[in-house]
């Protein structure tokens, strides 16, 4: 269990431009995400520092979280319109006023679904006299697809989940 981050769910709201048209708000009902893991591996010593590793693993994963794209009316933000900057007030009256204006609101939701994700993990560990080279070779086969509806249910943007990448590598001198 992971808790989401705690400055997502602070309640607050805040304008990211000028013309009041989009808004960032915290969740204080976001829920832990869950995962259920299982790895298996095996690792073989070389000697001295060395050695070589190798696992398979899954995790499973649900209520992640996605940035969620509401609109809404600016009324129902509860902000009184004079709290706003003057740019701010002439955004809204320009789209009808306070009571006709919409806002788009970006906030952290937990997304429905299961997200399952595969994968090999590679690792070699070699000592080089004072010198140590460490490798890592990921290779991830990820299963978003329930994600998918989420995605266009909350908007695309900072979903996260979409963008694993297929492999991960990473080489070390120490």
């Amino acid at each position: 269990m992971t808790r989401a981050n705690p400055s997502a769910m602070i309640p607050g709201t805040g304008f990211g431009d000028q013309s009041a048209q989009n808004a960032t708000q915290g969740n204080p009902n976001l829920a832990p995400y869950l995962s259920k893991n299982i790895d298996l591996g095996g690792e073989w010593y070389t000697g001295a520092e060395g050695y070589l590793g190798l696992a398979l693993f899954q995790k499973k994963l649900t209520g992640f979280t996605v940035n969620g794209n509401t609109v809404i009316p600016f009324n129902a933000l509860g902000i009184p319109f004079a709290t706003l900057s003057p740019n701010q007030q002439a955004g809204i009256n320009s789209r009808g006023g306070p009571d006709a204006a919409t806002v788009i609101v970006t906030q952290q939701v937990n997304a429905p679904g299961l997200l399952t994700i595969r994968g090999l993990e590679a690792n070699w560990v070699q000592p080089l006299g004072r010198l140590v080279r460490s490798a890592r070779w990921i290779r991830l086969h990820d299963q978003p697809y329930p994600y998918r509806a989420a995605w266009r249910r909350y908007g695309r943007s900072g979903a996260g989940v979409r963008s694993l990448p297929e492999q991960l590598q990473r080489d070390h001198l120490l």
